[in-house]
């Protein structure tokens, strides 16, 4: 069902980005999205597809509804309890963006975002060692992501999606972002704080 992963389609939903290179692991896929007039019909993911798309286990589907202007992020896992996440806008629009935390990788800290809707059935794979977060740019939109981990509190960091490195890529709509993102380490905090580890 799944068209297959493709740089033209994944360039063409990047919005902005700090670093020309797209990220190592970032993918883009279409599924069948079958039109009428009574509206559509859309087979979801299932285990084969996941399977085609290098998803090695599939745990949970989260789907999150939020006020224009919402903003949740920047978040991922660390360690064992890293994810790798599939996401979709099944209804209304997002703004997504993703940063790279792979020390190892050419893209190290670089920022980029994507656009997603609902009319496009189009997927991103975001793989482990990414912080990732969204903007809805309508009311009552609702994102819909794939994890192949279960969430694990004591695992879970975040960046402030407010940090002046990041702020440009968000929409200017009224931002509501609740306290404990807005509180987060700034961009520049936690990247000094693992270059300072590094360096002890």
């Amino acid at each position: 069902m799944i068209e297959k992963p493709n740089l033209e389609l994944l360039n063409h939903l990047r919005n902005k980005y700090s670093d020309p290179s797209v990220p190592q692991g970032i993918t883009a896929f279409t599924n069948k999205k079958f039109n009428d007039e009574r509206g559509f019909f859309q087979p979801d993911l299932n285990s084969e597809m996941l399977r085609e798309l290098g998803f090695e286990s599939f745990f949970q589907k989260n789907i999150s509804k939020s006020k224009i202007g919402v903003i949740r992020g920047m978040h991922w896992q660390s360690g064992t309890s890293a994810q790798t996440k599939i996401v979709y806008c099944l209804q209304g629009s997002v703004i997504d963006v993703v940063i790279d935390l792979r020390r190892e990788s050419k893209t190290y800290g670089s920022i980029n975002s994507f656009k997603l809707n609902a009319n496009d059935p189009n997927y991103l794979k975001i793989p482990s060692g990414f912080a990732h977060g969204f903007q809805a740019l309508e009311e009552n939109t609702l994102f819909a992501y794939w994890v192949d981990a279960p969430f694990e509190p004591n695992s879970e960091m975040s960046i402030t999606p407010l940090s002046e490195e990041i702020d440009s890529y968000w929409e200017s709509f009224t931002r509501i972002v609740n306290s404990r993102d807005r509180n987060a380490p700034t961009y520049k905090e936690f990247f000094s704080a693992v270059t300072n580890r590094i360096a002890e």
